[in-house]
């Protein structure tokens, strides 16, 4: 029982982990383009 519920645990960390990092990847991507969009923006 101890185990499985260690292995529970593990497993929501590494889950949250994977979100907290797709999120931010997310979000820099979202920067990068608007960043970009910007750049274009005033060049035109």
């Amino acid at each position: 029982m101890k185990i499985l519920s260690r292995n529970l645990i593990g497993r929501l960390i590494f889950d949250f982990v994977l979100k907290f990092q797709m999120w931010e990847l997310i979000r820099k991507l979202n920067r990068k383009e608007g960043f970009y969009k910007s750049v274009i923006y005033n060049a035109t």
